[in-house]
């Protein structure tokens, strides 16, 4: 019984063990990274919008990023092409709004998230005066600027409303939500490291004198609360009349500290003998500390205190408040600052030459599983069309597999191919499509006419399949070439057509004057049979052949009119006379030459009559769509004075 007893408890204790580290493992994969972007010269700040929506960075090559959360760059704006210029920092509002940005010649800078540059101020054209740090109110109203020795204070049409001068380097500063209190860090005439606290005004409030640099600090919400991070061992926490609530050594450097939005919680971190997070409670009381093993540069908390992000040499970490390590990730080099939303559902960091966007792996799921939706329905919008999209389904079907096997990253770069194979395919086929649709359109309207097509056809029918096949390159060609050939067909026909029109008319005239021209018939008809099965140039031989038939019967050079004998060769007339018979033979050949010459002349001078007759229909075709086009122009509101004169 007894052993059964312990038998039940070792499978108890087993159990929870292996429900532990079930639950541990959940833990450990509850967060996973987003995307990341490669800058190669350099990131210098990073700051993430309340909500997670917009990601705002500065970088070392004098440029201005935002991005969304899903790591689409939006835009990007260089604020110096002068090689070593940076954006030493960057500032968001709340909702994504407004974008401010501090560089090292001088400037404040801000933006609206559209990327257009609402303003920049020059705080001094010193070279070295640089902006070291900017911070905006949560609705964008209010920004500050530390610079080499002042504090500015902005509105957001970008009036300076005040500066204060305090002697030194103000390496930070920080807005409270509302805008109504600035906190900044610098030092003073003496070189003093000091903490200074201004109201909206530009009033100072208080300051106080550190014996060493302060590395960081941190402002509640509302101002309330100040914490700060001096660099030998020391976390301050002050409330907003300036009084010091406690202080906590910690044993070695501290290099970061973080507020909760009201107060109730602070996180800093540093390098000691071996290397914590601290979290301690607005009274001072520390609630737990975590050792990382490698120095903690930067800290980032939600809100409510709920979440907390470190960052150390090559990792970044996600505590809750209860101090335990819900999560981490290694880079490739050291992370030097994290920014979080302030749910904590969205943490950004930044390295030397990378942007880095994590949150939960629930929101990974849903917005990776948004972006393959995205792709299926831009493919199968495009499918609908008609186009060939089998190397986007490919990839979709891919990404699909990957999404399943929880590779998120992988699933999200295929899809992201995939959508954008596809829109490469319809910007490649669109083209072609009309391309298609019009030679298709011209060779039916000829076809009417009763032009042979034959040729034209094949060649579209090719072109028809090629696009079927997705060979949207050789389908282009082969309708470009069906085109090209009705055109030359048309133009050909046209002109034999005429010739056979000719010599119809010359016929009718003969006939009236009582020639018989059933040869020259039988030649025309002949003509007229070539032409229907498209041999344009036989059917132009025999059509000319014939009309020099009907004009000279006896074909004896000499023209039905001007020959005294327009049925009989004149050679067989002159034959008794040998010597008459070379001089008729000799004028024989020279009138057959200059009959021959003034029926080409002839036929020539009809071409050019129809050549102009045609280019003056086409002359007018051009003139009567661009008058409709004005019209519809003018109809819309454009100003088309200008082009109604030069029609004029």
């Amino acid at each position: 019984m007894l052993s059964m007893r312990l038998s039940s408890c070792k499978i108890l204790i087993v159990g929870l063990i292996l429900i532990l580290f079930i639950l541990s493992t959940a833990q450990a994969e509850e967060y996973g990274l987003v995307w990341s972007h490669k800058i190669d010269r350099g990131v210098s700040s990073v700051s993430i919008s309340s909500d997670g929506s917009y990601i705002a960075a500065g970088t070392s090559d004098g440029k201005v990023y935002l991005f969304n959360k899903q790591g689409e760059l939006l835009w990007s704006y260089v604020t110096s092409y002068v090689i070593g210029y940076d954006v030493y920092s960057v500032s968001i509002s709340s909702d994504g709004s407004y974008i401010a940005a501090g560089t090292s010649d001088g400037k404040v800078y801000l933006f609206n998230k559209q990327g257009e540059l609402l303003w920049s101020y020059v705080t001094s054209y010193v070279i070295g005066y640089d902006v070291y740090s900017v911070s905006i109110s949560s609705d964008g109203s209010y920004i500050a600027a530390g610079t080499y020795n002042d504090v500015h204070f902005f509105n957001k049409q970008g009036e300076l409303l005040w500066s204060y001068k305090t002697g030194y380097d103000v390496y930070s500063v920080s807005v409270s939500s509302d805008g109504s209190y600035i906190a900044a860090r610098g030092r003073d005439i003496h070189k003093k490291y000091m903490i200074y606290f201004f109201n909206r005004e530009g009033r100072l409030l208080w300051s106080y004198k550190t014996g060493n640099e302060i590395c960081s600090f941190s402002v509640s919400s509302d101002g309330s609360y100040i914490a700060a991070a001096e660099i030998y061992d020391e976390v301050h926490f002050f409330n907003k009349q300036g009084e010091l609530l406690w202080s906590y050594k910690t044993g070695n450097e501290v290099f970061s500290v973080s507020i909760s939005s009201d107060g109730s919680y602070i996180a800093a971190g540093g390098r000691d003998w071996d290397d914590r997070v601290y979290f301690f409670n607005k009274e001072g009381k520390l609630l737990w500390s975590y050792r990382t093993g490698d120095p903690v540069y930067s800290l980032a908390m939600s809100s409510d205190g709920s979440y907390i992000a470190g960052t150390s040499d090559g990792k970044v970490y996600l505590f809750n408040k209860q101090g335990e390590l819900l999560w981490s990730y290694k880079t490739s080099s050291y992370v030097k600052s994290v920014a979080m939303s302030s749910d904590g559902s969205y943490i950004a960091a930044r390295n030397d030459n990378k942007v880095y966007m994590f949150t939960s792996s629930q929101i990974i799921s849903q917005m990776i599983s948004q972006v393959i939706e995205e792709a299926r329905n831009t493919i199968s919008s495009e499918k609908n069309k008609g186009f060939n999209v089998k190397e986007a389904e490919s990839l979709l079907t891919k990404a699909e597999k990957e999404f399943k096997a929880g590779n998120y990253l992988k699933a999200k770069e295929l899809a992201l191919k995939a959508k954008e194979k596809a829109l490469q395919i319809v910007k490649q086929a669109e083209p072609v499509k009309i391309a298609i649709e019009k030679t298709r359109n011209t060779i039916s309207s000829v076809r009417e006419n009763g032009y042979n097509v034959k040729e034209a056809e094949s060649l579209l029918s090719q072109a028809e399949q090629a696009f079927s096949a997705g060979d949207y390159a050789r389908a282009g060609e082969l309708a470009e070439e069906a085109n090209a050939l009705v055109e030359n067909l048309v133009e050909k026909a046209e002109v034999v057509e005429n010739i056979i029109n000719e010599a119809r008319s010359v016929f009718s005239q003969e006939k009236l004057k009582g020639y018989n021209v059933a040869k020259a018939e039988v030649l025309l008809s002949q003509a007229e049979q070539a032409f229907k099965v498209g041999n344009y140039e036989e059917a132009k031989s025999l059509a000319e052949n014939a009309t020099a038939l009907a004009l000279d019967i006896d074909q004896d050079g000499v023209s039905n009119e001007e020959d005294f004998a327009p049925t009989i060769k004149n050679i067989y007339i002159y034959a008794g006379a040998p010597t008459a018979l070379l001089v008729l033979a000799a004028l024989t050949k020279v009138s057959l030459d200059v009959r021959r010459k003034r029926i080409k002349e002839r036929l020539e001078r009809e071409r050019i009559r129809r050549e102009e007759e045609r280019r003056r229909k086409e002359y007018e075709r051009i003139m009567k769509e661009f008058k409709l086009k004005l019209k519809q122009w003018k109809e819309e509101g454009y100003d088309v004075s200008e082009l109604e004169e030069m029609l004029k």
